[in-house]
C-alpha cells in the first residue's frame, strides 16, 4: 500500500531552521525533523545548549546530521550570514520554526519576579522578551522566509505560549 501522507509530509533532506535550538522545546523540534529525515539547523545565543542537543540527538540519529549556529536572532546581519552559509552548503532552506524565547521563570536571578507588583516589573526584562519573542521571530521570518518565497516553497511555524495560570496583577 502506498503511503500518501508519508510522501506528502516527508522532510527528507529538508533544511529546517529552529530558533531557540539549545532549549528543551528546540530539542523536541529537532528530533521531529530528524524523525522525518530532515536536517535540523539549531540557532541559539548560547552554544552549550546546542552542543547538548546535538549530542543527545546524535545518540539516536547521528551528530553529523545536526547543524548549529551561535547567533543572536535580534541581529539581522547575523541571520543573513547564517542564511548565506546554509544556501552555500545546501542550496535551499525549507522551513523555519520560530521557537526562541527568554525564560525569566527558570533562569538566573529572575526567579523572584513573581513577587513583584506589576508596576515594579523591570522594563529591561520586558524589552528583552519583546526583542527575542517578537523582533527575533519577525527578522527570522524576513530573512529565511525570503529564501522560501524565492523557492516558491517552505513553511514557517511560530511557537508561542502563555502562562498556565492567569492571575490578576497584584495592585
Amino acid at each position: 500500500m502506498k503511503k500518501i501522507y508519508e510522501e506528502q509530509f516527508s522532510l527528507k533532506d529538508k533544511v529546517v531552521v529552529i530558533t531557540g535550538g539549545g532549549g528543551l522545546i528546540g530539542k523536541k523540534h529537532a528530533e521531529a525533523v530528524m524523525e522525518g529525515e530532515g536536517i535540523p539547523v539549531l540557532l541559539d545565543i548560547a552554544e552549550a545548549g546546542m552542543l547538548r542537543v546535538k549530542k543527545e540527538i546524535g545518540e539516536s540519529y547521528g551528530e553529523d546530521l545536526v547543524e548549529y549556529y551561535v547567533t543572536d536572532i535580534t541581529d539581522r546581519s547575523a541571520l543573513e550570514k547564517v542564511r548565506d552559509d546554509l544556501l552555500n552548503k545546501f542550496g535551499h532552506i525549507d522551513g523555519l520554526i520560530n521557537n526562541a524565547a527568554n525564560n525569566p521563570k527558570v533562569e538566573g536571578g529572575s526567579k523572584n519576579l513573581g513577587a513583584l507588583k506589576f508596576q515594579e516589573f523591570p522594563v529591561e526584562i520586558w524589552n528583552a522578551d519583546m526583542a527575542v519573542g517578537l523582533t527575533g521571530a519577525f527578522l527570522c521570518a524576513q530573512v529565511f522566509g525570503d529564501v522560501m518565497e524565492m523557492q516558491n516553497s517552505g513553511v514557517i511555524i511560530n511557537i508561542s505560549s502563555y502562562p498556565n495560570e492567569i492571575r490578576r496583577a497584584p495592585f
